[in-house]
This record gives C-alpha cells, sequence and structure tokens, in this order.
C-alpha cells in the first residue's frame, strides 16, 4: 500500500504439515508467519534522498509429536529500524550512507535467547568517464553478543567501445551465528562460536551480439574461514543431541566459473540460462555441486504469461555417522502461468517438479542415510488484486 511518501507492505501466511517429513513420529506441524515494513521519505530534493524504514517480523512454530503425545513451541521475533541515505554531488559522483539497529528474540521450550545488533555503512560511487567506473564501500556491525566486523568492497567497472563491458570485483561479508546455534538451552549450541567470514574476488565479461543476446562470463574465487558446522558431540551429558555446533578450523577455498545468457527471440519469446562449474570447493564430504545448469523459457501472448524452466543439479555427498556417500544428480522441471483477466485482477498458477522427480538434499542427520527427500510433483494457485 502507498499513500504519499509512506509504503507499507503486509504479510501473513501459515502453514500446516502433518506427516510431511519426519513420518516415523507422526509428527503434526504449524508455521506461522507474520511480517510488517514500513519505508517513510524524510527528504526528497533534487540531489538528496533520505528513506526511514522499519519493519517486523514474527514466526511461531509448533509441533506435536502424536506417538510420544508431546508439544514443542518456538516463537522467533525481530524489529528493525534503519536510516538510508542518497546524495548525487554531480552527474558523476553518488554517495551512498546509513544505518540500521535490529532487535532479535527466540524463546521456546527447547532454546531461549535475545541479540541486538547496530550497524552502519557507507558507499561512494564515482564515474571518471563514459567507460571507467570505481565504486568503494565499507560497513561495521556490532553484536551484543559479542560478535562485530569491518567489510570492505570494491568494484572496477570498464565499458569498450565494441559492446563488452568489464567487472573487477572485491567484497568481505560475515555472518553471525543466530542465536538458536549459540544458545546452550538448544543441545547442539556452543556459546563460543565465531562469526563466518569471506573474501570474494569476481573478474566477469559482459557482451551484448546483435543487440538483442546479452552474455556473462565470470570467474570467481573465494575464502571462507571459522565455516560453521557440526561434529559428533563427544559430551553428551549436557544433552541427548548426538552433534553440536563448531568452527571448522582451516580456510576453505572455493574457485568456478559461471555463464549467462538472455535472449529476446522475438517481441513475445525470450530465454536466459546459466552455467556454473565448482573448480574447487570443500571435500569429504562434498555437499554442493559442481554442475548446476538452468533455462527458463518465457512466452507472452495476450493476456498470458507462460514460464517454462528446468534445472540440472549434479551429484554431491553426505556424511552420516561418519560415513561419506553420493546423493545422485537430479533434472527439475517447473512451470508458471499467469492470466491477466483485468486491469485489476490476474490469476496465477505454479508447476514444480512436473515430472515427479525423487531427489535428496544433504543432510548430517543418522536417521536419513538417503539424505532428506524432496517435495515431488506440487501444484498452487492463486489471485493477485491490485487496487
Amino acid at each position: 500500500m502507498r499513500w504519499r511518501d509512506f509504503r507499507l507492505n503486509l504479510r501473513y501466511s501459515e502453514e500446516q504439515l502433518n506427516g510431511f517429513f519426519n513420518t516415523k513420529n507422526q509428527q503434526s506441524e504449524n508455521i506461522q508467519q507474520e511480517s510488517a515494513h514500513l519505508e517513510y521519505d524524510l527528504l526528497t530534493l533534487k540531489d538528496l534522498n533520505l528513506t526511514l524504514r522499519s519493519s517486523f517480523q514474527y514466526i511461531r512454530q509448533t509441533s506435536y509429536d502424536i506417538n510420544n503425545q508431546q508439544s514443542s513451541r518456538i516463537e522467533d521475533n525481530e524489529f528493525n529500524i534503519g536510516l538510508d541515505g542518497r546524495y548525487q554531488l554531480n552527474e558523476d559522483h553518488l554517495l551512498l550512507a546509513g544505518m540500521e539497529w535490529r532487535y532479535a528474540t527466540v524463546k521456546g521450550d527447547i532454546l531461549s535467547g535475545k541479540r541486538d545488533v547496530f550497524g552502519v555503512y557507507i558507499q561512494d560511487q564515482y564515474r571518471f568517464n563514459q567507460q571507467l567506473e570505481l565504486t568503494l564501500g565499507l560497513r561495521y556491525d556490532h553484536y551484543s553478543d559479542g560478535n562485530q566486523a569491518i567489510n570492505p568492497r570494491f568494484s572496477l567497472v570498464y565499458t569498450t567501445d565494441f559492446n563488452s563491458t568489464f567487472k573487477l570485483m572485491y567484497g568481505q561479508a560475515f555472518r553471525a551465528p543466530s542465536i538458536r546455534q549459540i544458545s546452550r538451552t538448544q543441545g547442539l549450541g556452543e556459546a563460543g562460536l565465531k562469526s563466518e567470514d569471506i573474501k570474494t574476488l569476481e573478474f566477469a565479461w559482459l557482451h551484448t551480439f546483435f543487440n538483442n543476446y546479452h552474455t556473462s562470463l565470470t570467474y570467481f574465487h573465494s575464502w571462507s574461514e571459522n565455516k560453521i558446522d557440526t561434529i559428533i558431540n563427544r559430551n553428551r551429558q549436557l544433552s541427548d543431541f548426538k552433534r553440536k555446533f563448531t568452527n571448522i578450523e582451516g580456510t576453505l577455498k572455493t574457485s568456478g566459473i559461471e555463464f549467462e545468457l538472455q535472449a529476446q527471440i522475438t517481441d513475445e519469446f525470450s530465454l536466459r540460462s546459466s552455467y556454473t562449474y565448482l573448480l574447487s570447493t570443500e571435500t569429504n564430504p562434498r555437499r554442493v555441486a559442481k554442475n548446476t545448469f538452468s533455462l527458463i523459457a518465457m512466452y507472452e501472448y495476450n493476456d498470458f504469461n507462460i514460464n517454462l524452466n528446468g534445472y540440472y543439479h549434479s551429484e554431491m555427498d553426505q556424511e552420516t555417522s561418519n560415513k561419506i556417500t553420493e546423493l545422485d544428480d537430479y533434472w527439475l522441471l517447473n512451470a508458471n502461468v499467469r492470466y491477466q483477466m483485468t486491469n485489476w485482477l490476474a490469476i496465477v498458477s505454479q508447476g514444480h517438479n512436473l515430472l515427479n522427480e525423487q531427489y535428496f538434499s544433504s543432510t548430517k542427520l543418522a536417521n536419513e542415510p538417503s539424505g532428506i527427500p524432496n517435495r515431488g510433483r506440487t501444484y498452487s494457485v492463486g489471485v493477485d488484486v491490485t487496487f
């Protein structure tokens, strides 16, 4: 909803699952999510913009074990308020800056905790000429439970006269352990966990053929430290959980290449495709696919929009009870159809995994030696109303 300088987004969803995954325990589960996001333009001038934003999110997960007649409940709450600024010094120089504060709590039968987070950032984007552009950025985050980080960002973009663009990008990021991962109330928790840190270097070449075919070829390399994972829990006095969270020692290096293609075949028909190949990644077990491929075909005819997309995921490993097994590769085929009935009403429908492919995701759960089973063929239908 929009009104003058205000923008408001409200969302509510509820899911009821009965024996959907853990059928051995005949478990039923209810997941309820509510969120509100508000933005207000404090200042809107020719060269200066200030936007105030605030959001709230609530998630409640309730489960009931029919066999043992036990119920459990977890509630997540997060409040966020921030200020974003944009200052156009001149046509070649743009300055962005902002800050935010977040307060989050988790409470339930098996864990509880809270934290507040403060973050501030600044980014300077300068265009030397029509061909060369430089971006420099810096962000600082502080967590009340002990984690903090300063992360820089850098990019250099060079545009040629022969429809090619070259990009050199470097960035650092971090992920603090979640409240659930550090809560000692929960058996897997570990209070002394450090933040995951990652440094990424990318080089990209973008080229346009015949104005309708856009391609990009990217090489990326990343260095990850303090990766959070689970290991066998050797001290079981405090918990019945077989595993606990910990920081993995050493540096994980990941590199690969990615190719993307966007083609506007006709005014009504377009294609988009991507392929990623990992040159190096984690091993023993390798819980990511070395090859992934996607293809999206979109056709628009009068009031219809038809989207057919496929996805390929090569084999990967999983480790269960110190045993490494390989999960098979798989193909997924999905479809989306949208029909615009009037200016204010549209009917939307989706089909996922149309070929009813049986595929699994990597896990460390001891009772799932074949991996976590994913959904088979599913359908959904809905309406979009604009007023």
